[in-house]
């Protein structure tokens, strides 16, 4: 603590007493992301060691897409030596994102000394998965469900991780569950459809695809996906109009693959169903679900 002039001792600020943080918080509720790092950005002369602080700042610069700066501040929270499960949560994930090898032990950390904080099994376990340990990565995932099973996010996890551990059954149920539990979680809907077709139910899953992929018309190989799924079912319209997407897409598909895919609707739906389940959708769902959430 430090002392004024007279001697007497004066307490050091407390973050969780500023209401500034709770106007921070409000605002990263609402996704206003440059209003809320400014404000946050703010305060950091006041609380320069503050582990909350640093991890509530890295995040926030992570969704402005700075990167770099996101790293800096994960890396100063960390230098904190946190230990409170909240903040082990935030820098966890945060780090994790890039591929930093103490992501692990905070994490691991977080969810041995709070083992009943669901966050903490959860983030954890989708590290685990993503980093190829499945047995145990299911096994944190189950833990996290338990205790919070509303929470379409950590069953959308989970199915994932039965995925990469070849339980295909718990994996479509999971996913199902997910997209249920949220039907605004787009990437939900995508997922469960995804796992639907790879699982034998072509058309229920190809229904939920084209349905979906209008939503996501940014991503390329998503409309690859959802043009061969139309045309494996004959919808040739749809089929089409979801490869048209393609083309236009921020986020291009290989011109060679669209360019295949032509070729493919061309030959008729059978043509069609074989690259659909063949190449293109194992190769797009894996390399989707191993992108950190």
């Amino acid at each position: 603590m430090a002392k004024e002039a007279n001697g007497t001792e004066q307490q050091a600020p407390q973050l969780e007493l500023d209401p500034r943080l709770q106007e921070a918080s409000r605002l990263t509720d609402e996704e206003r992301w440059s209003e809320a790092f400014e404000l946050l950005q703010g305060m950091e002369s006041e609380y320069p060691d503050d582990p909350m602080l640093m991890a509530m700042l890295g995040t926030v610069a992570g969704e402005m897409e700075a990167r770099g700066l996101a790293y800096d501040y994960f890396r100063k929270g960390l230098a904190a030596q946190p230990t409170d499960p909240d903040i082990l949560v935030l820098l966890g994930a945060g780090l994790a994102r890039f591929d930093d090898p103490e992501a692990e032990g905070v994490l691991r950390l977080a969810a041995l000394t709070a083992p009943h904080f669901a966050a903490a099994r959860y983030q954890y376990g989708s590290y685990l998965a993503r980093e190829g340990m499945v047995e145990l990565a299911v096994s944190e995932l189950v833990a996290a469900r338990d205790l919070d099973p509303e929470d379409a996010a950590i069953h959308r996890e989970l199915g994932l991780a039965y995925w990469l551990a070849g339980d295909t059954q718990s994996a479509a149920a999971s996913l199902e569950q997910a997209a249920e539990l949220a039907a605004e979680d787009v990437e939900a809907r995508l997922l469960a459809g995804f796992m639907r077709m790879l699982s034998g139910e072509e058309e229920e899953g190809a229904e939920v695809v084209v349905r979906t992929a209008p939503e996501l018309e940014e991503e390329g190989e998503v409309q690859i996906v959802a043009a061969l799924a139309a045309g494996a079912e004959g919808w040739i319209d749809e089929a089409w109009t979801a490869l048209a997407r393609a083309g236009a897409a921020a986020i291009p598909a290989d011109e060679a693959l669209v360019v295949e895919v032509e070729e493919a609707l061309d030959a008729g739906a059978e043509a069609a169903r074989r690259l659909l389940l063949e190449e293109v959708l194992p190769r797009v769902f894996h390399e989707r679900i191993l992108t950190r959430p």
